[in-house]
């Protein structure tokens, strides 16, 4: 099951962390809840949609922790490495690295929901996973490609 869904996992997982090993942390979050959880899986959904639900769990439980710790950064070689390592693979993909851009004028559930959608998962299979309703997510999906439009229009600018 988690073979499935492990690339999905990942990239949720990178999208809502600051820094490259915060998200490593968390994608370990997502495993262990997702291990820890399996005896409760009623098997109402296929399991790529559990365990997209249960990520968004561990990765709001992430963000309320986080909210009130003051912000540090690291400075020691491996991240610094890691950012080279980045920026290296972002100039190699330049559309990669202008919708990483772009995501930043996005609400972490706005985020969530065109990670899934560039997934290439169903409108009903990000209905199931999200808890929204279909035309809930259409009209979300449609908004979030609106403000993408105006976010490029105004970096090309710019």
């Amino acid at each position: 099951m988690l073979t499935q869904c492990q690339g999905i996992l990942i990239k949720l997982c990178k999208i809502q962390s600051s820094e490259a090993y915060t998200g490593d942390d968390l994608f370990q979050d997502v495993v262990y809840a997702l291990w820890e959880s399996w005896p409760t899986y009623k098997g109402k959904s296929s399991p790529k949609t559990w365990a997209i639900h249960v990520a968004f769990n561990v990765i709001g439980q992430y963000h309320r922790r986080r909210r009130h710790e003051p912000k540090f950064v690291r400075l020691d070689e491996k991240i610094l490495q890691s950012l080279a390592a980045i920026e290296e693979e972002a100039d190699n993909e330049p559309d990669q690295k202008m919708l990483f851009a772009l995501m930043e004028h996005l609400r972490e559930d706005e985020r969530n929901l065109l990670a899934l959608r560039l997934e290439r998962m169903s409108l009903e299979d990000i209905s199931a996973a999200t808890g929204l309703g279909l035309n809930a997510v259409k009209q979300r999906l449609y908004r979030i490609k609106q403000k993408l439009t105006t976010a490029k229009n105004k970096i090309k600018i710019e």
